[in-house]
């Protein structure tokens, strides 16, 4: 039956599309830390403290 070999190629691409997002996420957080420290502003580690809040 083709149905199995579908199920299991979805499931495949739905885990590389969450560990994708996942790594871009990680990224973003990344990104902020750098320029909060090349920039010390209040405003970026409030978006810090939002996007750790928004991904747990």
């Amino acid at each position: 039956m083709i149905l199995r070999p579908l199920q299991f190629f979805q499931a495949w691409v739905d885990s590389q599309c969450e560990q994708t997002g996942e790594a871009l996420i990680q990224a973003l957080r990344d990104d902020v830390r750098l320029l909060t420290l090349l920039k010390s502003e209040p405003d970026a580690e409030i978006k810090l403290e939002l996007l750790d809040e928004r991904t747990k």
